[in-house]
């Protein structure tokens, strides 16, 4: 029998009047809410052979495990920028 997820989550973006990052937070997901939410990620980490595109993930990361710690990030535009141009590499 497969286990119901029975973990929840968000993640929040605040933007500026011109739509920029200012402020990237994750709450409520528990620790075994966070390592479902990286493990896709961690997974496609390491299935990359490029390693530019390898070291981006890393960044990524731990930028993921930075935001689970402490709830916020210092730069939350880099950490979107990088993360979206992975994920639509």
């Amino acid at each position: 029998m497969e286990k119901e997820n029975t973990n929840s989550g968000s993640v929040y973006v605040t933007v500026d009047g011109h739509l920029n990052p200012v402020h990237v937070s994750m709450k409520g997901t528990g620790e075994e809410g966070f390592l479902e939410f990286m493990l896709g990620d961690v997974e496609k980490a390491l299935k990359e052979t490029d390693p530019a595109k390898f070291s981006e993930w890393a960044a990524v990361l731990l930028d993921q495990a930075l935001l689970a710690e402490e709830g916020s990030l210092k730069d939350p535009s880099g950490f979107l920028k990088r993360l979206n141009a992975l994920l639509l590499s």
